[in-house]
């Protein structure tokens, strides 16, 4: 029996889906679809779908599985237009890093019978720089990765094994998560690494100094304000942190935790402790890209981090009352 599988939004990631399941063909009939033509035909030149279906409810009515590669703020309009096309037991799994919203909306907006859960890869841990491994559609992009599969309690065991054989298929690990925990995991992952680039273009583009500084901004600047090349969403900007709104605040509150203590150790003067900052900082880097290159995600050691409140006691033991006197005692 063969299963069509349909992916929409033809971008490297999908396209690299298409490229990934062609070792399954004879399982499987891949079919394609894009608003962009020109993405339609690219992915048809590279052999990464049997068939291209430009009109969506087309794309989708005989699908067994429908991969929505798709911004966040899209999702919710997609969806409608889909729901009275889907066949029943259709499975429809979303890339997109945000869980809880998008399954609330495919409980308000699909018929019975027809079941969405989260599917959100990361790539192949041997490509070290991410953003450029992505420009281009490749088979590998998801091997020894891993893929996020949100599900509720609701959810159909047989949609949770299928998403677990196609992440098998794409020869990435199945990773299981409560919707809440993965919009918590995934807020720090994917989207405080962008607001935190947005605050950095804003607070550096913003000084007075920066028609002279943007000259000599290099490598540092653009790697830093990368992510915002590669927003959630495609048109509205900011509404993955607005859905994921409490967990958003939680990563900036972190944020902003930490600058106050770097802030304050430079304010003090505090030579040692901002050493001490900095190379935790890197040693903490450093664990992760031996982890993911590896792998070995158990088997790599985490360089320790002092509690919130053993931070905290030194941020604010200069302020503390009686602190002179009892130097001096």
């Amino acid at each position: 029996m063969t299963i069509q599988i349909t992916v929409i939004g033809l971008d490297p990631v999908g396209i690299s889906c298409g490229l990934a399941l062609q070792n399954h063909e004879k399982d499987l009939l891949r079919i394609g679809s894009d608003v962009d033509l020109g993405l339609e035909q690219k992915a048809l030149k590279l052999k990464a779908f049997d068939r291209c279906i430009h009109n969506l409810g087309n794309a989708v009515e005989n699908a067994d599985i429908i991969l929505l590669n798709q911004p966040v703020d899209e999702l919710h309009s997609l969806l409608e237009a889909i729901a009275d096309q889907l066949k029943t037991g259709a499975v429809i799994l979303s890339t997109a890093p945000l869980h809880v919203q998008v399954l609330a909306w495919a409980q308000t907006l699909l018929p019975a019978e027809r079941y969405l859960l989260t599917f959100t890869p990361s790539g192949n841990p041997a490509y070290a720089d991410l953003a450029n491994s992505a420009a281009e559609p490749r088979a590998d992009l998801f091997a020894k990765g891993s893929v996020v599969i949100g599900a509720g309690p609701e959810a159909h065991p047989d949609a949770v094994r299928l998403a677990a054989d196609l992440a098998g298929m794409l020869s990435a690990k199945p990773m299981y998560f409560d919707p809440y925990e993965a919009d918590g995991v995934l807020a720090f992952a994917h989207l405080l690494p962008y607001l935190n680039a947005a605050v950095i273009a804003r607070a550096t583009a913003g000084q007075a100094g920066w028609k002279e500084s943007r000259k000599l901004a290099g490598r540092a600047f653009l790697l830093a304000t990368e992510p915002l090349a590669a927003p959630a969403e495609n048109k509205e900007l900011g509404t993955y942190a607005l859905l994921n709104g409490q967990n958003a605040l939680r990563t900036l509150d972190a944020t902003l935790f930490e600058l106050s203590a770097l802030r304050e150790l430079i304010a003090s003067q505090d030579e040692e402790g901002l050493r001490a900052y900095l190379e935790t900082a890197t040693d903490l880097r450093e664990a992760w890209i031996k982890a993911r290159e590896t792998g070995q995600w158990d088997k790599v050691d985490t360089p320790p981090m002092p509690s919130m409140g053993d931070q905290l006691t030194k941020m604010f033991w200069f302020s503390k009352p009686g602190k002179e006197q009892n130097k001096k005692d």
